[in-house]
Parts: structure tokens; C-alpha cells; sequence
């Protein structure tokens, strides 16, 4: 018995190279504000976030510009090798998943699929305290990456099995 799927095999593979490009590009603005946040030490950065807030006609009170504020009163009080090697990880491991996910490669998918449901509860928290229409994209887009590398896993244990019975 054959075990088939709604999607060929290029638009599979056009879909997880999609995530890749996704997870790639999230590494790439981890080293982008590492940059920024690198050369902005001799600034006061809380000034200086502030009147970026509102130069782009932000309120402050915002979830977004308010969250940029706040890092920005913590971070000169935090150990920036802490900062720079936690940026560096990140986008080492956001730049291996795209790596393994464009080559389709299982552990990257298995990779994928377990950091992006850590993200689930906290996303969904978020959602209960301030309910949002980013905070629905961010959380539905996550729930889609997950979900879809976890079937497209078991889709190929399912094939593997299909072929050796």
C-alpha cells in the first residue's frame, strides 16, 4: 500500500527551502542588531531609541517601541560578551537549520520543528495578555513551520516504512 501526499516533490522542496530563507534571514538580523547594539556602546542607547521612536511618529507606550526601550535601559548593564556570544549562537543555529532544511536534510527538520514549538507557549501567552493581529501572524506562522516539518518527518517514516514492507 502506497502512502501519498497532497504535494509533489518539488513544491516540498520549494516549501522547506522557503523556511530556510526564513530561518537564514532571521540569523542575519541577529548579527544586523548585534552590529547595531555593538556600535552603539559609547551612545546613551536609551536617548537614542527614543528619538528613533519618535522621528518614525511611534508611540512609546507601543509593544514593540516599549520592548526596544526597555533593552535598551538593560543593556548597558549587561556583560556584552553574554550579548555578543548569545547572538552569535543564535544565528550560528539559525544559519545551520537553513543550511540542513535547503539541503533536506531529517536533523535540520527535527531541529526546526523543536525550536520553533519552545517559542508555542510563550507565543500563545503573549496572544492571552495582548491580543494583537502580529501577535496571531507570528504565532500562526510558527505553528505552520512546526507543523509542517513534523509531517513532512513523518510522511517519510511512513514512505520508508511502505518501502521496505
Amino acid at each position: 500500500m502506497s502512502h501519498t501526499t497532497n504535494t509533489s516533490p518539488d513544491t516540498s522542496l520549494r516549501t522547506l527551502r522557503s523556511i530556510a530563507a526564513f530561518e537564514a534571514v532571521k540569523g542575519l538580523l541577529a548579527l544586523l542588531v548585534l552590529g547595531l547594539v555593538l556600535s552603539l556602546t559609547h551612545v546613551d542607547l536609551h536617548a537614542w531609541v527614543l528619538s528613533h521612536i519618535q522621528s518614525w511618529g511611534l508611540n512609546p507606550e507601543n509593544r514593540f517601541a516599549a520592548m526596544a526601550l526597555d533593552y535598551a535601559e538593560a543593556l548597558p548593564h549587561t556583560d556584552l560578551h553574554v550579548v555578543i556570544w548569545l547572538a552569535l549562537g543564535y544565528a550560528a543555529l539559525r544559519f545551520c537549520e537553513a543550511f540542513g532544511l535547503w539541503n533536506n536534510m531529517n536533523w535540520a527538520k527535527y531541529l526546526g520543528a523543536g525550536s520553533g514549538a519552545i517559542y508555542i507557549p510563550f507565543e500563545i501567552e503573549h496572544l492571552i495578555n495582548e491580543p494583537n493581529m502580529g501577535s496571531i501572524a507570528i504565532l500562526g506562522i510558527n505553528i505552520y513551520i512546526v507543523a509542517y516539518l513534523l509531517m513532512h518527518l513523518l510522511h517519510e517514516k511512513h514512505q520508508k516504512f511502505d518501502e521496505a514492507a
